[in-house]
């Protein structure tokens, strides 16, 4: 059976499917097609322009035109999206036509700005230049509004065709022209445009790479012009080679994702691709530094001196701060442990002038021409969100009234949708908001400032700092200075609200810098972290099928996974890391059984794959509201305390653990007191075994004056 697909964007991906260049219909049946249209413009379905169908007739009347024609049609309609998912397995797109042209604002939406065809329209009279944007000219506006129409379509794409995947079609402008004797040459022309334009291709491709699940083909590596191409020289008609080689990646990825989706849905594998994916999770480091990937952009990926970014900002990423001052109590089990800290110290001392130097190089060329190419990873530390939500009844609501954002963006997700009211989400990078909204109901108004929801490639969220200087409700200063919050630790405003009342909101932000009051972690300071974190390993021994279900724990940022060395016979047994000096973590279990709790530190292993012991002083564990222990206990991977219990199915069980890292205070006995109780012990042996030599000469005696006895009365 043909793999059915649809297509979004340009040439570049519509020529892929030409028998000129491939056999393509042994293969693929094209159901839909749709070029040279914004996304911008596509996604704003409820703003539709009226037009007559004679403006956007070009003539003469022939194949070519009237295609052109039906693209001007569905740029100005806005309907395409609502078909273009249907029945298709596959839809292929590429960035081409949102880089290039643009879009030009009519009334209360947006166009495609396609100057290849409405030219040539009596539409085009009617369009005011004045209105273009693009991305080249108004990069931040026009990123921002192509973004959350990106993020629109994603969302109508899952919402409405949630089986059909979405394959990225990487393309790129090229300046070499292959000749028909196998030479080439460079086109100065398409030089230019090639300096000015793949840059902003790249900065699209890299956010719908990171933020949406695509599978992406790429092709692009020293690609070539085709001097005789069908359509004529241009600088991303490509040689046969490419179209080639994409349908070839086409079909390959396809396959591959087929056969990936036959695993996932086959129950006998499913187990296994479970366990898989959480032994995988313990070998990754789940909570990415985001410090690491602004490193690798800044230093390694490019020359320092010509990127932007943010120079107080990076600062703090380059300073050092201890927390604590850890105590070396001088003994030989501990040595290996507080010699990581001075190793750390040591490497800041030396490099501490690079450092300087790689800071006063960026800060020499702040607005430097490559700012592009960084800015979707740099724009997400400008990015606030408010989600506001007006407690009360089903019917419970907002209506934004006015905002100073003419970016903004206002949606009311699905997720935030309930019996208690409706919750709208709020998001924009302009750095000073002004917003007035009208309450529905009465209710509880709740508002959380926090930043944008961002994810590694495991899925796991990574902490973007927002730094507020300044939040007003209603002129009352809610915040005066600096409040600093990320996804996962919102500040919070609430207030009782009537019904029809409203509420102005004033706020201003920026990224973290040395002026706000949190420092962010930095690589340096992650291996001290590993200090601070402890482990519990949790598991309910008993049948094969033993299992703990968790109901609750009050980390978020905690690490709870079920690795498959924890697997065997007697049950399923589950990890639970945290750094967060304490936790509350609640479990069902999964039939009767023995439960063995495990409390220890990480498993922290050096270059030689040599355990480090790192020391974990618990002062609090708590099982079901009984105390456990008494004093503090210290204690690291191989020497944990153990505590056990007996459990019965369904039975909850609540660990409450309160730690700290070790210091002179702890309780962790030294190896010269580990000696003087193992001579101690000798010491009892060897009294007992004089006792017992005794008792043993004194029953020999007691037999032989027994033997004498029975002699003499013989």
């Amino acid at each position: 059976m043909k793999i059915k697909i649809g297509i979004l964007g340009s040439c570049v991906t519509r020529d892929i499917f030409r028998s000129v260049f491939n056999n393509y219909d042994e293969y693929f049946e094209i159901i839909s097609s749709l070029e040279r249209v914004s996304l911008i413009s596509l996604m704003d379905i409820d703003h539709s322009i009226e037009f007559n169908e004679k403006d956007i007739q070009i003539y003469p009347l022939n194949d070519n035109n009237k295609f052109r024609s039906e693209r001007l049609r569905h740029d100005l309609s806005k309907d395409f999206i609502r078909s273009i998912g249907e029945n298709i397995d596959y839809l292929i797109i590429d960035e081409f036509f949102e880089a290039y042209f643009g879009v030009i604002k009519i009334n209360d939406t947006y166009i495609t700005n396609n100057f290849w065809d409405y030219p040539d329209t009596a539409f085009y009279e009617t369009i005011d230049e004045k209105n273009k944007l693009t991305l080249y000219h108004n990069f931040l506006e026009y990123y921002i509004l192509w973004r959350n129409s990106c993020d629109v379509f994603f969302d109508y794409f899952h919402e409405n065709f949630p089986n059909v995947k979405i394959i990225l079609n990487k393309v790129k402008l090229s300046s070499k022209v292959l000749k028909d004797d196998g030479s080439y040459y460079i086109d100065e022309i398409f030089q230019r445009e090639l300096e000015n334009y793949n840059p902003l291709i790249r900065v699209l491709e890299n956010y719908l790479e990171k933020n949406h699940d695509v599978l992406v083909v790429d092709c692009t590596k020293d690609v070539r012009v085709n001097e005789n191409h069908i359509w004529g020289k241009g600088f991303v008609n490509y040689c046969d080679e490419f179209y080639i080689n994409a349908f070839e990646k086409i079909l390959e990825i396809i396959n591959e994702n087929q056969l990936n989706n036959k695993m996932l849905n086959d129950d006998s594998n499913s187990e296994l691709n479970q366990e898989d994916y959480s032994y995988i999770n313990v070998a990754q480091d789940s909570k990415l530094n985001e410090y690491l990937e602004i490193k690798k952009y800044l230093f390694e990926e490019s020359s320092v001196d010509s990127n932007f970014v943010d120079i107080n900002r990076l600062r703090d990423y380059l300073k050092y701060l201890s927390k604590n001052n850890f105590m070396n109590l001088s003994t030989d089990l501990q040595e290996s442990s507080f010699n990581e800290l001075i190793k750390i110290n040591r490497f800041i001392v030396d490099n501490k002038v690079s450092f300087d130097e790689e800071t006063k190089n960026i800060e020499n060329e702040i607005n430097s021409q490559y700012f592009n190419e960084n800015a979707e990873f740099l724009i997400k530390y400008l990015e606030s969100r408010i989600d506001i939500k007006n407690y009360g009844n089903e019917t419970n609501d907002i209506v934004l009234l006015k905002s100073n954002d003419s970016s903004l963006k206002f949606t009311q997700p699905s997720w935030f949708k309930n019996e208690n009211g409706i919750g709208a989400v709020i998001s924009s990078v302009k750095g000073d908001l002004n917003l007035s909204f009208k309450c529905v109901n009465d209710g509880r108004l709740v508002i959380g400032f926090k930043s944008i929801d961002y994810k590694d490639k495991t899925g796991n969220r990574i902490p973007i700092y927002i730094d507020y200087n300044e939040i007003l409700v209603n002129n009352n200063v809610i915040v005066g200075e600096s409040q600093v919050s990320w996804h996962d630790s919102p500040f919070i405003f609430e207030k009782d609200v009537k019904d029809g009342e409203i509420i102005n909101i004033k706020v201003r932000w920026g990224p973290i810098n040395y002026k706000s009051n949190l420092f962010l972690e930095t690589d340096y300071e992650k291996l001290i972290n590993n200090f601070y974190e402890a482990r519990i390993d949790v598991k309910n021994v008993g049948k094969e099928n033993n299992d703990l279900i968790l109901v609750d724990c009050d980390d978020s940022l905690s690490h709870i996974y079920k690795p498959i060395w924890f697997k065997d016979e007697f049950g399923v047994g589950t990890v639970v890391n945290s750094s967060s000096g304490n936790i509350n973590i609640s479990f069902k279990c999964i039939n009767d059984g023995n439960l063995n709790i495990d409390f220890r530190a990480i498993d922290f292993k050096d270059r030689n794959n040599k355990r480090i012991p790192i020391f974990i002083d618990y002062t609090k564990i708590r099982v079901n509201d009984v105390d456990i222990i008494e004093d503090n206990i210290s204690v690291w991977h191989d020497a944990p305390f153990v505590y056990n219990m007996e459990v019965e199915n369904n039975q909850i069980i609540n660990i409450q653990a309160e730690w700290k890292p070790l210091s002179e205070n702890s309780n962790l006995p030294l190896i010269q007191e580990d000696n003087m109780r193992i001579n101690s012990k000798d010491g009892e042996i060897n009294k007992l075994k004089n006792e017992l030599d005794k008792l043993n000469s004194e029953n020999k005696e007691l037999n032989n004056l027994k033997v004498k006895l029975l002699s003499s009365i013989g």
